[in-house]
């Protein structure tokens, strides 16, 4: 297991939080004849965009700013 600290609390004090990195990304389908299979999309993983928390305390929820990546929020 690899421990990390992060510089993110909430403003209640709580440092017990769930972190989500988000990530964008694209499915496509190719079209023939006007008909497409849904079964057989093409998954394109995306970058990740922003992080989110959620206090396990007191249930705030916010984005952490300036930060896109986990790693961003490191010390």
């Amino acid at each position: 297991m690899s421990l990390d600290k992060t510089t993110v609390k909430c403003k209640c004090g709580s440092i017990n939080l769930e972190i989500n990195e988000l990530c964008g990304h694209s499915i496509s389908w190719e079209q023939r004849n006007g008909m497409i299979d849904r079964d057989y999309g093409i998954l394109e993983p995306g970058d990740p965009y922003k992080v989110q928390a959620e206090c396990n305390e007191c249930g705030k929820r916010w984005t952490i700013r300036k930060a896109i990546q986990i790693s961003d929020i490191l010390k």
